[in-house]
């Protein structure tokens, strides 16, 4: 099985600390062995951690070499990149209802056939996707 892992999840595990979300998403990941990401998740996640670092480690941010050490392990990951151009189209049809990025995770997991692993409520209540999502929150 296929699953599209977006940033919101990527992120959860990639912090450190056992917490019953980031467990929630390692299961599914264990589950579905082929991941798939947009070509542009890895700015998606280095956007999430650079917020962490500069809310700064005294209210409950990442310190810049916390920050380095996540990327590396994102890097890392197994994830199957999809250029973004093949599914331009139907990223603009989910545009009405969903971010350029949140549409992109979407239109990927249709092309592919897949479901998408979010903790993001919104793109997981899609009124318009075509393909199945597992939202953990």
């Amino acid at each position: 099985m296929t699953v599209v892992v977006d940033a919101s999840a990527i992120v959860e595990i990639a912090l450190d600390g056992d917490t019953p979300r980031r467990r929630a998403v390692l299961d599914v990941l264990r589950a579905d062995p082929v991941w798939v990401v947009p070509e542009y998740t890895d700015i998606e996640v280095i956007s999430a951690v650079g917020r962490g670092v500069a809310r700064g480690s005294a209210r409950g941010g990442l310190r810049s070499a916390e920050a380095r050490d996540v990327l590396r392990l994102v890097a890392a990951m197994p994830f199957t990149r999809v250029d973004v151009r093949t599914v331009t189209d139907r990223i603009l049809e989910l545009m009405d209802n969903h971010s350029a990025y949140d549409a992109g995770y979407i239109a990927v997991a249709e092309r592919v056939g897949a479901r998408v692993l979010t903790l993001d409520r919104g793109m997981a209540a899609s009124p318009v996707a075509r393909c199945e999502f597992v939202h953990l929150d």
